[in-house]
């Protein structure tokens, strides 16, 4: 009965939150060089409301039975949230301060090993609306959780700290974190009816202004 009343309370609050996303004004070259807050964007305590929301909505469908417990809370903060989400936001942010004092520079240039990351961006918040419109809010989270899956394994892939290097891989050094920009920015709109508060902090690590302005519409563009 708890499980059911509290999933309950939580489909109403997003309810109310995902038609009021909107979209925010992007600066999605610069970020923040603040990085003494990256770890309240990283660090998820095992207890509040944030992580039992997505602990609930990942683990039992919307209308359906389920089970609930500290092990799974444990699990899912471990596995989804630390060392996923905030692991694929502290390595992001920690290079481009690193290697470009906070700023990308403003040239693009595209390269195919980019091309599935770049894909998947574009196509995550068509698959996540269909999912949210069909109230399989399970379903939305797995295709977010996907993108950042995908995203962590690109950073694998390219090795950013071998491009850093070499001075001629420069570019594509910033092509390779500004693509990772873009998967977070992405991400941090999708997960905002779930986990608004960190999402905010996500916005405030990539220096984006207007969180209370986004729109689901802005998740549906690579590069905004």
């Amino acid at each position: 009965m708890i499980i059911v009343i509290t999933v309950a309370i939580l489909f109403l609050d997003l309810l109310k939150v995902f038609p009021a996303i909107r979209t925010p004004a992007m600066h999605p070259h610069k970020v923040s060089g603040a990085l003494n807050r990256l770890a309240s964007s990283c660090c998820f305590p095992v207890s509040g409301l944030t992580n039992e929301r997505i602990v609930e909505l990942r683990e039992i469908n919307l209308g359906q039975d389920g089970n609930f417990s500290r092990d799974a809370l444990i699990t899912r903060i471990n596995a989804d949230l630390a060392n996923s989400l905030g692991n694929l936001v502290s390595r992001t942010t920690a290079m481009i301060e690193k290697y470009f004092g906070g700023t990308l520079p403003a040239a693009r240039e595209t390269d195919p090993a980019d091309e599935e990351l770049i894909s998947l961006i574009r196509s995550t918040a068509g698959a996540y609306q269909k999912q949210m419109d069909a109230f399989q809010l399970h379903l939305g989270l797995e295709e977010v959780f996907r993108l950042i899956n995908r995203a962590n394994k690109y950073i694998d892939e390219t090795m950013p700290w071998k491009l850093a290097k070499d001075e001629s891989q420069k570019q594509l050094l910033a092509n390779t974190l500004y693509n990772l920009v873009e998967s977070l920015r992405i991400i941090s709109i999708l997960i905002s009816p779930f986990m608004p508060e960190t999402a905010q902090k996500i916005y405030d690590q990539l220096n984006l202004s207007d969180f209370d302005k986004i729109q689901l519409e802005d998740a549906q563009t690579f590069g905004k």
